[in-house]
């Protein structure tokens, strides 16, 4: 019985030791995930960035940067049911992450969540009045009963943002929804002058001429939109859906090819190319393309 207290504290201290290594050897092991995720995110390899971010989440439930990650990266894949869970709670860990909630809020407008789309644009206002993203959609999500309060805010947001092209776009695209046209003209061409290189102004330029019933010069916007915007996005998306309604399906289907082929992991655009299949009855592409 002596030898066996004798040998006591040395078994707590190797057992110590080994639970202490056991840590080390988790942590370890989930700074080597998070790392390869981030080098993966950052080059936008999604679909390896994701194995890799859950592969933290597994060691580690509540990571903020993981949640948040695996979250964008459904977002930007197209993924919204998963973007909108996931970016939810990285909300709840960091709800000072703003470009979480600009997501967030998109994800909310994608699904007809409008009211909840106008509250984060309208948080991530104050503390960013130039978001030329949170702008637009704070100018998308309101109702028409939304619209004056609207107007008060861009107009509240003008000192700060001394005038910017994001602020002259959302005052035009404003302007263009009260289907003012001769207002919403001078705005966006103020944008426009101010920072040329704006694919968000062109397509609100193509919307402002599509309301005059000038589908030439709306087909011209569009194409630069969808030139100037990342191979995922909405405004690639919208000039393909432009050349569906004016009846060039062929056009449309090249430009969803090219952003498939591109980014293959991009859900809408193999969404659009199945209903241009159903809708021309072609139905072994159409079960091909789901």
């Amino acid at each position: 019985m002596p030898k066996i207290r004798r040998y006591l504290p040395l078994l707590l201290v190797a057992s110590l030791i080994a639970m202490s290594g056991a840590g080390c050897s988790r942590e370890a092991r989930k700074n080597r995930h998070l790392a390869r995720a981030n080098g993966y995110f950052q080059s936008g390899d999604y679909e390896r960035a994701e194995i890799e971010y859950m592969n933290v989440v597994r060691l580690d439930p509540q990571h903020p940067v993981a949640i948040s990650r695996l979250g964008l990266v459904c977002f930007e894949q197209g993924r919204l049911a998963g973007a909108f869970a996931l970016l939810r709670k990285a909300e709840k860990l960091e709800p000072e992450d703003l470009d979480v909630r600009l997501k967030l809020g998109l994800t909310y407008f994608g699904l007809a969540g409008l009211k909840e789309a106008r509250e984060e644009a309208i948080y991530i206002l104050q503390k960013q009045p130039t978001n030329e993203e949170a702008l637009l959609l704070l100018v998308e999500s309101s109702t028409p009963k939304d619209l004056d309060d609207t107007q008060q805010r861009l107009q509240k947001l003008a000192p700060q943002s001394g005038r910017a092209a994001p602020l002259h776009l959302a005052l035009g695209f404003l302007d263009l929804r009260r289907q003012d046209l001769k207002a919403a003209e001078s705005e966006i061409q103020q944008a426009l002058s101010l920072d040329p290189k704006s694919s968000a102004a062109y397509q609100v330029l193509g919307n402002f001429h599509l309301m005059r019933n000038d589908t030439a010069q709306a087909g011209q916007a569009f194409k630069t939109a969808y030139d100037l915007a990342p191979i995922r996005s909405p405004r690639r998306l919208r000039y393909a859906d432009f050349k569906i309604q004016t009846g060039d399906l062929e056009a449309a289907r090249q430009l969803l090819e090219e952003i498939t082929q591109k980014a293959p992991d991009y859900v809408p655009a193999w969404a659009r190319l199945a209903d241009l299949a159903l809708a021309q009855r072609k139905f072994d592409d159409c079960e091909k393309l789901i």
